[in-house]
């Protein structure tokens, strides 16, 4: 309710930052909740705010604690003609799944992709996981006081939406893109080039 409009604040951090990105998002497609639709527009409005292309192959879809099912989505990002630089999971368990999905393929967090989640649950402080922050009180006090508009006057507006502020809490899962493969093994674009 509260939060979900609040949603651009987190995703479009990462096209700021430079990176490409994919959605990783609790399945199935279809059944999408409120923040969760909210939250995928956010990612493309930040996108197409950032004039970075809008790819549908990046965006992807999982059962929520299906460990197969992470594997398989990471799997369908990473095997992508152009992989995402960074993947935006919509909760901080699911980008704690992604984490070790990665890991399970030897894939490090930062050296090759960037990792931002949602929530910024206890586990992502322990994880060291950049996440988005929403205020639980303040989502709880605005629904109680839009509830009770409701219950104590009948003319209230049922369509009315609340949006809430989020803030970005970067941590050990985000960093600049990394470099093409050729500028990493020293091959400078501009090596061997007359200045």
């Amino acid at each position: 309710m509260a939060e979900a409009a609040s949603r651009p604040s987190g995703t479009r951090w990462a096209p700021r930052a430079g990176y490409a990105g994919g959605h990783l998002l609790p399945a199935p497609a279809r059944c999408h909740s409120f923040s969760s639709r909210d939250r995928l527009l956010g990612y493309r409005q930040a996108l197409t705010e950032a004039d970075i292309h809008l790819d549908d192959d990046l965006v992807v879809t999982t059962p929520p604690r299906d460990k197969r099912g992470t594997t398989q989505a990471v799997g369908n990002l990473l095997s992508l003609r152009e992989p995402p630089t960074a993947i935006f999971a919509e909760q901080d368990e699911l980008a704690a799944s992604l984490i070790l999905s990665l890991r399970t393929v030897q894939i490090e967090v930062l050296e090759r992709i960037s990792v931002l989640g949602f929530d910024d649950q206890l586990m992502a402080e322990w994880l060291d996981l950049s996440t988005v922050a929403q205020s639980p009180s303040d989502m709880g006090r605005a629904a109680a006081e839009l509830a009770l508009e409701l219950i104590n006057d009948s003319d209230a507006d049922l369509s009315r939406h609340i949006v809430l502020p989020t803030r970005l809490i970067p941590r050990g899962t985000t960093a600049p893109p990394p470099a093409p493969q050729g500028e990493r093994e020293g091959n400078s674009p501009t090596e061997g080039r007359n200045a």
